[in-house]
This record gives C-alpha cells, sequence and structure tokens, in this order.
C-alpha cells in the first residue's frame, strides 16, 4: 500500500522487504537500503513492545532520533530517524495508522525530496456532511470524501476500517479533545495528492 502511494505521488520505489524483528537484521537493512535510496519508509516495529525492534535498531544504526510519537491518532509511535543525512520514516504496524501517518508526515517529505516548493501538506476547510461521534483525545485524522466545498466519510471510521480508504481524497482533522464534530460544522481537512 504504501510503496503504490509513493509512486502515485511520483517518487520512486528502489526495493520493499520483509524483515526479522531483530534489531541488528534490521540495522543492516536500513544500512543496505540507505545506500541506494533518499529516504526509508518502514512499517511495524515502532512501538514500545518486546517485538518493536526498531528503536534499538536505531541505536545499532547509530541513527538520530528526530522524533519519536507524534499526538494524532490513529499512528501515535511513528518513529523518525535521520542516518547518513538520510530520514529514515518508520511508521505503525497497523495499516490503517501507517497510510493516515504516511500521508501527513511522509506526503511533505516526498515532496521536498523532489525538490517541490509546495512541500507541506495541503489544508483546506470544507463543511462537515455528516457527524462524527467518537470522542477524541488526541487529534484524529479520518477519511473522507471532498467535493464542492463539502465532506462525508468514505465509511467506517474505525482505526483499523482499510475499506474507508477507498476512494477517499482527504483527511478530516478531528480536534483533540472533541466529543465529536456535528454535521453541518466547518472542519479543516488534508487534501490528498493525486487523488
Amino acid at each position: 500500500m504504501i510503496a503504490a502511494r509513493i509512486r502515485e505521488l511520483g517518487g520512486g520505489v528502489t526495493d520493499t522487504r520483509a524483515v526479522k524483528d531483530d534489531p541488528a537484521v534490521i540495522a543492516d537493512a536500513l544500512r543496505e537500503l540507505l545506500a541506494d535510496a533518499d529516504a526509508v519508509v518502514t512499517t511495524g516495529g515502532v512501538s514500545v513492545g518486546l517485538r518493536d525492534a526498531l528503536p534499538d535498531a536505531a541505536r545499532l544504526l547509530r541513527a538520530r532520533t528526530v522524533f519519536h510519537g507524534v499526538t494524532v491518532m490513529p499512528g501515535t509511535p511513528a518513529l523518525a530517524l535521520e542516518a547518513n543525512g538520510k530520514v529514515v520514516l518508520c511508521l505503525s504496524g497497523n495499516p490503517f495508522a501507517s497510510f493516515v501517518t504516511f500521508e501527513l508526515l511522509a506526503v511533505p517529505l516526498i515532496r521536498r525530496l523532489a525538490g517541490r516548493g509546495d512541500p507541506d501538506n495541503v489544508r483546506a476547510v470544507a463543511r462537515l456532511d455528516q457527524a462524527f461521534s467518537k470522542k477524541s483525545r488526541l487529534r484524529r485524522f479520518v477519511p473522507g470524501v471532498v467535493r464542492g466545498g463539502r465532506v462525508g466519510f468514505t465509511g467506517d471510521v474505525g482505526n483499523r476500517a482499510l475499506v474507508s480508504l477507498v476512494g477517499a481524497n482527504c483527511l478530516v482533522d478531528v480536534p483533540a479533545g472533541s466529543d465529536g464534530v456535528a454535521a453541518g460544522q466547518d472542519v479543516d481537512i488534508v487534501l490528498m495528492d493525486n487523488r
């Protein structure tokens, strides 16, 4: 999914691979990938569980941690590293969360690497067609479809609902600490490139 999205944005994918949950194996793979790529995006292994080996791999790689953890849902455990002057962006293993944080974090990185003058995410305001009733302790980004200044959700708005990404062309930005967002309310949205 991530490789397809990179290609959709006009980027090249030099390699995709699955590696064992072992810090030394991950560090070796990252070294190899960084030799041929401008940046590396990984999924899984970034949280704090016993099998989440990327923080230990970063130490073996002698990478500098730019950040570990973001205050958004989904995708809170995202990790960014700098190694040999290149970025390694490590996303959640949850496919839905990795897609959302890819849009928020990797898309601007890809734009910057491509030399675009407008690297930041394109934001807009739209009127919400339907209510979003979930409480949001952190900022929450929910896939939607925006047309003519109005935005609606694409389906199930649960954090694991990959089907909600089908047809989505934006992410609705639900503010932190909210009890939901009423239908008819203006909301901030993040537009997705090439969608």
